[in-house]
């Protein structure tokens, strides 16, 4: 069984250590190249990992977008500007704190707004949503996301 020697340069980086076979390499010689490439082969992993997640954090907030145009509610509202309803990152700063705030307001936008009830944006009442509850509830998350 052969048997190994830790390699390494006194006061070097860490990284400047190799498990050596003994009797491969002689004692004074530091074998850098495989650490080097051995960091160099996870940096790009990690990279390519980091673009991956990025990618598909991206492709999630388009899909909830076109959700919300699907499910009716970009006729009325904006990402971040005020069209007949409020905008959504407004929403998303009243509202994102609170507990339970998205099972609410999906019933609320599942319902419209109720004749004689107080408005809470201006002078328009949200008509009722023809959506199913799971895609109001994704297009709220969605919206909560943003501020």
């Amino acid at each position: 069984m052969p048997s190994y020697t830790l390699l390494k340069n006194p006061g070097s980086l860490p990284t400047q250590c190799m498990w050596i076979k003994q009797g491969h390499l002689p004692e004074n010689r530091i074998p850098v190249r495989p650490v080097k490439q051995f960091w160099s082969f996870l940096m790009r992993k990690i990279a390519i990992a980091s673009m991956i997640v990025a990618t598909l954090f991206t492709h999630a907030a388009a899909a909830d977008q076109t959700l919300a145009m699907r499910s009716g509610c970009m006729g009325c509202h904006k990402a971040d500007a005020k069209l007949v309803g409020p905008a959504f990152k407004d929403v998303a700063a009243k509202y994102g704190g609170e507990a339970g705030a998205v099972d609410r307001l999906a019933a609320k936008v599942k319902a419209g707004s109720t004749p004689g009830e107080p408005l809470n944006w201006g002078t328009t009442a949200m008509p009722p949503s023809q959506a199913s509850l799971d895609d109001i509830k994704g297009v709220l998350n969605w919206v909560m996301g943003m501020k």
